[in-house]
């Protein structure tokens, strides 16, 4: 015998809605299914793999409830369907985690072609070493699917999306997720070559703390949005050879390179990236047609200002101590310094005699700075940036000096 669901019904005996009909237990409870149902434990001890595999295999709207579910082979989706998208859903990645504990090259959860997926609400975590491991991997590629509000930790490859040497993703959004110490936290694949570029998809407000790379987009991927993501710890931001691509308001707390733009990018689209607390190099931009804009200035390189470097007073006459201030700004390969020395009661130069060592970067050919009082602005003429001596600058003579001395330029390296 059958047993059926009742039709839908509104509450307090009103009436039937047109075109509720009756359906089978078995009808109903497959809208959605529990690892649970299929004997999933999530104690973080119990294997639950293949229990997880029974599920997806039963449905393609699968949700596993709270609890730790340790996973030691590869979960596989279902093969696509032009009428139903995959879903996977946790109750929050602070309470649903899957703990991966197979083999260092393995991937926790992957497609086998090209397909529309949804993840959402799940902590993934590698209990293994590093290796080649991958959270989420598109063997066939993704296309209009969406990860939202997972975590990450510890993979070779949080979200790869595109297969490492040839397949695509394309309409698929990527947002509000943590990635913490994965080399790659999202990679965009395909090949450095141009073939089956990442195109068209949305990487928005997600968070990537010490990744070596946070988002890495190479083989020419072009019109994608990389906006609001956060970029914190050491490592590097964006690394990205495409086109036409638009990174938005990104904010970089980083010891790395914040973006890099490579050689055969074309016409990407920077606005107003936030460099708080940075201390790594500034933007790069190998790119063609690049378009960089924020409050500070339109240019094809943006700087992270005023970073300090500690110069080294050699050959001077000094009364006393000297107070000595430096900093630089790098754009590209060109430096812009300035070195503010206070006397304690005097100080003096002799040309070719003093000199001033301890650039950040070692000069690539000789050039000129100007020294001048700090306190009148009397210029005491050009000195000279050696490179042959790694950067040492020998400033002109200045005769005794009771008040700052200011000494600025600029070079390539």
């Amino acid at each position: 015998m059958t047993t059926l669901i009742p039709k839908f019904d509104l509450k307090n005996g009103g009436s039937t809605p047109t075109g509720a009909i009756n359906r089978t237990i078995y009808q109903k409870l497959s809208d959605t299914v529990s690892v649970k149902d299929f004997g999933a434990v999530g104690d973080g001890t119990t294997d639950d793999t293949a229990a997880i595999q029974a599920a997806i295999n039963a449905s393609t709207n699968v949700y596993i409830p709270a609890g730790t579910y340790k996973v030691t082979a590869t979960l596989v989706l279902q093969s696509p369907n032009a009428n139903k998208m995959s879903v996977i859903t946790g109750a929050g990645f602070g309470y649903t985690t899957l703990n991966w504990a197979g083999s260092t090259s393995g991937s926790v959860i992957t497609n086998s072609a090209r397909s529309f997926v949804k993840i959402e609400n799940i902590a993934f975590v590698n209990t293994v070493s590093i290796g080649t491991t991958v959270a989420i991997q598109s063997t066939g590629g993704f296309q209009d699917s969406t990860f939202r509000s997972c975590l990450f930790n510890g993979f070779q490859y949080g979200i790869q999306m595109g297969s490492l040497v040839s397949s695509d993703c394309f309409f698929t959004n990527i947002e509000t997720n943590v990635f913490y110490s994965c080399y790659y936290g999202i990679y965009m694949g395909g090949t450095t070559t141009g073939t089956n570029p990442c195109n068209s998809n949305w990487i928005n407000k997600n968070s990537m703390t010490n990744c070596t790379y946070g988002i890495y987009c190479i083989a020419g991927g072009t019109t994608n949005d990389f906006s609001f993501n956060d970029f914190e710890g050491t490592g590097n931001g964006i690394y990205l050879l495409g086109n036409e691509n638009t990174l938005i308001n990104n904010h970089f707390e980083l010891t790395g390179q914040t973006i890099n733009i490579l050689a055969n990018s074309y016409y990407n689209f920077v606005v107003n990236p936030s460099h708080a607390g940075a201390t790594g190099t500034s933007i790069i931009d190998n790119g063609v047609g690049t378009t960089i804009f924020n409050t500070r200035q339109n240019a094809t390189n943006i700087p992270f200002p005023n970073l300090t470097f500690t110069p080294v007073l050699a050959g001077w006459t000094n009364v006393g101590t000297p107070t000595i201030t430096a900093k630089y700004t790098k754009i590209g390969n060109v430096i812009y310094y300035t070195i503010t020395i206070t006397p304690a009661t005097s100080i003096s130069c002799t040309l070719l005699n003093s000199s001033i060592t301890g650039l950040p970067y070692t000069p690539s050919s000789n050039f000129t700075c100007a020294v001048v009082n700090g306190n009148t602005g009397v210029n005491y003429g050009n000195g000279t940036v050696n490179a042959a001596a790694s950067g040492s600058i020998y400033p002109p003579t200045t005769g005794v000096i009771t008040t700052p001395l200011v000494v600025s330029g600029w070079y390539s390296f």
